[in-house]
């Protein structure tokens, strides 16, 4: 082989090996941050969908008996003058929904769950399109959900008086970049009652 040959060569392999870093570059400096940033969003949705799930199979096939979730106090003439929550159908509530939840949140492992390749290359024009990249949940590090109660007036003569869960949950997932943890947080109507008359005077705030 030629002494040119060989230059020729070692100048093509320089030329590859600086094209092999040079895309390794691009992948951790742009593409390896959008692809975190995209998965983390279908992640998110999906558990979003789970958290949905979740409380709408207990509201069909759950225990607790709604109608005794908020009382009424009145006073001598029949106003309501207080309300008051059940707190043992508030724990069992909640109790049934984190078991419907880890049960939801569990078969997202089974679910395809994935970002197409032209969300990260080209997403002006190729949003969605192209082969797609795996996305796999690995671990559900934790779920909790927080009841608060609220009070507001809707007009003349008219409040409402709202049980609300905050629920939040910690999982971890895997993409071709490495592993990543996120924080899903929804916010869900348990339960209302509307008031006719003045806005009591006091209710149980849930902390």
């Amino acid at each position: 082989m030629s002494r040119q040959k060989r230059c020729r060569r070692r100048l093509l392999l320089l030329l590859l090996l600086l094209l092999t870093v040079g895309n390794v570059v691009l992948l951790q400096l742009r593409i390896a941050p959008m692809l975190r940033k995209i998965a983390e969003n279908q992640v998110v949705n999906a558990a979003s969908e789970a958290i949905f799930r979740a409380v709408t199979r207990q509201l069909q096939t759950g225990s607790v008996d709604y109608s005794r979730i908020i009382g009424l106090e009145k006073d001598a003439s029949g106003k309501v003058s207080a309300l008051t929550t059940d707190m043992e159908q508030i724990a069992r509530l909640k109790s049934e929904i984190l078991t419907l939840l880890d049960e939801e949140l569990a078969k997202m492992n089974d679910e395809e769950i994935s970002v197409p390749v032209g969300s990260l290359l080209f997403p002006t024009f190729f949003a969605g399109r192209g082969f797609s990249i795996p996305v796999r949940v690995l671990a559900l590090n934790s779920t909790n959900a927080d009841f608060y109660s609220q009070i507001q007036s809707l007009g003349i003569n008219q409040s409402v008086q709202q049980i609300r869960i905050t629920f939040t949950v910690g999982l971890s997932f895997l993409t071709p970049v490495g592993i990543q943890d996120t924080d899903v947080t929804s916010d869900v109507l348990a339960a209302q009652t509307i008031l006719l008359g003045d806005v009591p005077e006091s209710y149980l705030y849930l902390g």
